[in-house]
């Protein structure tokens, strides 16, 4: 019986992802937020052991990572907590990181059941695997950070809220999930307002009779309506509220505090189009979208959106691309912040892949017309398959610097003046060449904290030490190039030193080492040929 269920394909296929995941959690080195969120989900689990509701103890436990709401962290805390703290079966960092198999699973398998449900479980077989080996996002699906959270929630409670349009019940699940999801990042409220406009024109007829009513005589019939609306705008902050302690003892100033931090929030320099800028123009999430999705996935996805008036379940083919277009809309025409490529609007890519799968749908129903169902059903195998190796095997695990054939690849979009690189996570890479050279000292100018974690968790020598610019005899240098270019000698080694060491994707480096005795040299150098001339 259980294997004839609707449930049993998606949940087969989920926990298989799952398993992926956890088998190669460990090839990716940390990312500059993890430690900072390891720190505060740590601190804000420990909370839970005392459950003491004192300001002075509120404070004292949540007052570290107050800029971030904290489920994403308080998650990886209670993951860390019993396979790090406990039961000692894996490092620290990797137990925190472990949080994020629970987000694959329920992001995939909201996926799986939403698109079969509209068009079929091949279609939705195409959308979750279209989205899981998304070389970007198989990335961030290892990292114990935001983004991937986010991305989940904003797919289930979307989900739940389509659900509910025709089920009250779904409504009030989709108001929970929403709060859990403004629980774990700002930018579930502007899914939140997506929502709220949706609910607007799908009960348009009967939200105008309640106000042409003043709301009486008519509770009564229009009940449901009114009882879904009353869920989605109460349910979500109550929730908020209840699962932030921080906000307990001043819940209007520190609400407001959070939400001016979250508008106001650094920007990083950002190398794009080869300049280096403060604040990318408002295309750079759309080219960036574009040019980090596999040709398999963007041509069929550029026919779903083509024959989106034409395929069925229009309606929730709209939604699923106005769930796409809002999270790229708000970073290229809202907030301050456009920085680190993708992740920032990485709830877009799952809606995104769900187009493309109905795309392949459509692009089938062509093939039956001509009796070709086979040749394409192989065909289309094979090019994802293809795609795959090329895309994440052929990359891993350095997946978050893939661009498509569109720009040429890395090497492409490097020679087009692309960032490359944007999270540290290559600096794994080059700890063994560290090791094998530890009687040196190093200059780590980016984000010289790393070292020190690594040693903590055994990777790197105690040996290994670092050094300022004027000591250091190599530098190990982020190809970030947003951050090197405005440091003028960063930017002369790094365009004009050959590395003695390099951590490449294809032929594109992403961290390199370099010999500082050597730059000094040709600094000097230059100096006297300017004195002389």
């Amino acid at each position: 019986m259980f294997a004839r269920s609707r449930f049993a394909l998606p949940l087969l296929l989920c926990l298989t992802l799952c398993a992926i995941v956890l088998v190669t959690l460990d090839d990716y080195g940390l990312t500059w937020d993890e430690p900072v969120y390891g720190r505060s989900g740590h601190t804000h689990f420990l909370w839970f052991r005392h459950l003491s509701l004192s300001r002075s103890s509120i404070d004292g436990y949540w007052r570290d990572g107050s800029e971030h709401p904290p489920l994403g962290t308080l998650v990886g805390g209670f993951t860390e907590d019993v396979l790090h703290d406990r039961l000692g079966l894996v490092e620290r960092y990797k137990a925190f990181r472990v949080q994020t198999l629970l987000y694959v699973f329920i992001l995939n398998f909201a996926l799986f059941l939403w698109v079969s449900e509209c068009w079929g479980r091949a279609t939705a077989f195409v959308a979750v695997l279209s989205f899981f080996f998304l070389p970007r996002a198989f990335f961030h699906a290892h990292l114990g950070a935001l983004d991937y959270p986010m991305t989940a929630l904003w797919v289930v409670t979307a989900y739940a809220f389509w659900k509910g349009l025709t089920a009250p019940r779904w409504m009030l699940a989709a108001s929970v999930l929403l709060g859990l999801a403004l629980l774990t990042k700002v930018n579930a409220f502007f899914l939140w307002t997506l929502l709220l406009a949706w609910f607007a024109v799908w009960f348009r007829a009967d939200l105008w009779r309640l106000l042409r009513g003043r709301f009486r005589g008519c509770l009564s019939e229009h009940a449901r309506v009114v009882r879904s609306l009353a869920a989605l705008l109460l349910v979500p902050p109550a929730v908020f509220f209840i699962g932030w302690p921080w906000l307990w003892p001043h819940p209007l100033s520190r609400t407001w505090n959070y939400l001016a931090w979250a508008s106001a929030h650094e920007q990083h320099p950002v190398y794009y189009m080869g300049k280096t800028w403060t604040c990318p123009p408002w295309h750079y999430a759309f080219v960036l979208t574009a040019v980090t999705i596999p040709l398999v996935v963007l041509i069929p996805l550029l026919v779903g959106l083509l024959r989106l008036p034409r395929t069925t379940h229009r309606a929730a083919a709209a939604f699923l691309l106005l769930n796409a277009l809002v999270p790229i809309a708000v970073i290229a025409f809202l907030s301050s912040c456009a920085y680190d490529g993708e992740r920032l609007w990485l709830p877009a890519f799952p809606f995104l892949c769900a187009l493309s799968a109905v795309g392949v749908c459509e692009l089938y129903r062509l093939a039956e017309r001509v009796k070709a169902q086979a040749a394409f059903v192989a065909v289309c195998g094979a090019l994802f398959a293809a795609s795959i190796y090329f895309s994440v095997v052929r990359y891993h695990p350095f997946e978050a610097s893939y661009f498509n054939e569109i720009v040429g690849g890395v090497d492409g979009a490097a020679a087009r003046g692309f960032e490359t690189e944007y999270w540290e996570a290559p600096c794994l890479a080059v700890l063994p060449w560290l090791n094998a050279h530890s009687e040196s000292t190093f200059w780590i100018p980016i984000d010289s904290r790393m070292m020190g974690l690594y040693q903590i968790a055994g990777r790197l020598a105690p040996s290994v030490r670092g050094a300022d610019r004027a000591n250091a005899d190599y530098l190990v240098l982020l190809i970030r190039q947003g951050m090197i270019n405005p440091d003028p000698e960063l930017w002369e080694i790094y365009t004009h030193q050959k590395p003695v060491y390099a951590v490449r994707v294809l032929n594109t480096p992403l961290v390199g080492v370099y010999d500082m005795k050597a730059a000094r040299r040709r600094r000097t150098a230059g100096g006297q040929a300017r004195e002389a001339y």
